[in-house]
């Protein structure tokens, strides 16, 4: 299967307001959920319900990994740099 974003509902995931998530992201919430249902001892609760929670917490921790990704230096040399045309 190839590396690109996928959407979990058919057609269009703007058109649904859902934000596609790469395969990785799949593979991780796919992990996650399977570990709920194992700490359950393989009894009980819902597989959509696991597959939402880690889906929301994996989709969590990659903003947050994307906001620390860029170095403090290089977000405040970008407002640093003055716009040509401008008066300085």
């Amino acid at each position: 299967m190839p590396a690109t974003n996928t959407c979990l509902m058919a057609g269009s995931c703007d058109a649904y307001g859902y934000r596609s998530i790469t395969r990785n992201e799949q593979l991780e919430i796919a992990e996650l959920a399977f570990s709920y249902w194992l700490n359950r001892g393989f009894r009980g609760g819902s597989p959509q319900e696991d597959w939402l929670k880690a889906q929301q917490q994996v989709q969590a921790s990659s903003a947050k990994r994307r906001i620390i990704a860029v170095p403090k230096r290089a977000r405040t040399l970008a407002f640093a740099v003055p716009q040509r045309g401008s008066a300085a």
